[in-house]
């Protein structure tokens, strides 16, 4: 996922739920090298408040989840969201 901002703010990113509820690695990135390169890394339990919060400038950042090895192979199910005041 990619998001944009146009002026310097808070960029918060939170896992809002997850089926089956795993832990699951969160990371919040830019652009670099043709992939996402992390800024921010957390081991997420879905919540409601976010499990990662910085200072952003005005850019491009990209949002990634990932699987930390306790998701079943049938898959997860996950809701983030993203903010940015």
């Amino acid at each position: 996922m990619w998001v944009t901002t146009t002026q310097a703010g808070t960029l918060s990113v939170a896992l809002t739920s997850a089926q089956p509820a795993v832990t699951l690695g969160l990371s919040l990135g830019v652009l670099g090298g043709g992939h996402c390169e992390q800024l921010q890394r957390a081991d997420a339990q879905p919540g409601s408040g976010p499990q990662i919060a910085t200072a952003a400038e005005a850019g491009t950042y990209c949002v990634e989840v990932s699987d930390l090895g306790s998701a079943p192979l049938s898959g997860v199910a996950y809701s983030i969201s993203v903010g940015f005041h």
